[in-house]
């Protein structure tokens, strides 16, 4: 579906690229300009509520400057052609920069608390120094952790050997459940000592 939707865009903007010079610019100004008119509304209407307001529709309005981001930056064929390689590849590992902000970049206050502070590492007069050190130490780890990973997923999910492929699902058929009902009986001697 997704496929079929990216093939219409792009034959779409084919299309938009090959019509008269004319017409081309005064379709593109209009897209432009609808983008900026709703992206201005959401700005004013939506992001510019009180922080406890917004985090409340934040998950149902996010899509609008994502959406427009990629129409503003689609909409013409010398941006469709460049990309910048650190942004693709910091993509890479944004899954693991997610899972690992909590563990590596952010600190506690105190046992059973959730992170508040950036980890510190340097003295207390060099806050930027800190900054650009523990976010150095976290896009390594994040990138380690990536690499790991990808060396996991080859291991449990080969590609191309349909026997290791088999006993690995079998494996996890019988070894997940065993592995849930220990800890189930573990968990249910601690509640009962």
């Amino acid at each position: 579906n997704q496929r079929r939707v990216h093939g219409h865009f792009d034959s779409l903007l084919e299309r938009l690229d090959a019509m008269p010079t004319l017409r081309q610019y005064t379709i593109k100004a209009g897209v432009v300009c609808v983008c900026l008119l709703a992206l201005q509304q959401w700005y004013t209407r939506l992001f510019l509520l009180p922080k406890l307001d917004y985090n409340g529709l934040h998950p149902f309005t996010s899509i609008v400057p994502i959406t427009i981001y990629i129409v503003l930056r689609n909409i013409s064929s010398r941006l469709r052609r460049v990309h910048l390689a650190l942004f693709a590849w910091m993509g890479k590992i944004t899954l693991e920069t997610y899972i690992s902000q909590f563990h590596i970049w952010l600190s506690t206050t105190g046992p059973n608390t959730g992170p508040k502070m950036l980890l510190q590492i340097l003295p207390d007069g060099y806050p930027l120094l800190n900054f650009a050190f523990v976010s150095l130490i976290y896009v390594f780890l994040s990138l380690r952790i990536f690499h790991c990973t990808n060396h996991l997923k080859a291991a449990a999910i080969p590609v191309k050997e349909t026997q290791k492929l088999k006993r690995n699902m079998v494996i996890a058929a019988i070894g997940l459940p065993a592995l849930y009902m220990l800890a189930f009986l573990m968990n249910l001697a601690n509640t009962s000592v």
